[in-house]
């Protein structure tokens, strides 16, 4: 299949897959995540118990398991494809992935054998007006959710202008 195809692909040039939603930018370097290397997928996990994973964010790593990969997706499928909620993939990204605690990244290990790095929603998906998900100086993407869509743009032009300080400093006083 063609994702399977991307992946192996991937695998030969040693990059990362990352997923990201539309409504988000990239404030901060990532580059750190490139480097890591005990991983297969990585999600990232935020403080609200009845969804715990935010779909927004998803990386594949470059020297992931492809094999695994491909059945947790079927996985993630089985578990969504009988939900009619607008959250089928959280469920899903929740059912699938067992990762706890939100403050530091931390990896897991699946019995299928599946590494996941779980990785702080602050950092990788943290949204302006969030109580589940605070804004820092280390935070490097941001998800404008809901009605925080109308600031994107201020944000982007001010990424354009090459200052990601003030971007974050201004996500911070939404």
């Amino acid at each position: 299949n063609f994702f399977h195809k991307i992946l192996l692909m991937m695998q030969r040039k040693g990059t990362m897959l990352v997923f990201m939603d539309p409504d988000m930018l990239l404030v901060n370097n990532i580059a750190d995540l490139q480097k890591e290397t005990s991983f297969d997928v990585a999600v990232t996990v935020r403080d609200y118990v009845k969804m715990p994973i935010n779909a927004g964010f998803f990386a594949i790593s470059g020297t992931s398991n492809v094999t695994l990969v491909d059945k947790m997706f079927s996985d993630m499928i089985d578990v969504s494809k009988n939900l009619s909620t607008v959250f089928a993939d959280q469920i899903a990204l929740h059912t699938v992935f067992n990762c706890e605690g939100h403050s530091k990244i931390h990896r897991v290990s699946l019995e299928s054998g599946l590494k996941v790095l779980c990785l702080p929603a602050s950092i990788y998906n943290a949204s302006p007006r969030d109580i589940h998900t605070k804004i820092t100086k280390s935070t490097k993407i941001l998800h404008f959710k809901g009605d925080r869509k109308l600031y994107q743009i201020k944000v982007h032009d001010l990424l354009k202008k090459k200052s990601p300080k003030a971007a974050l400093r201004f996500a911070m006083s939404i």
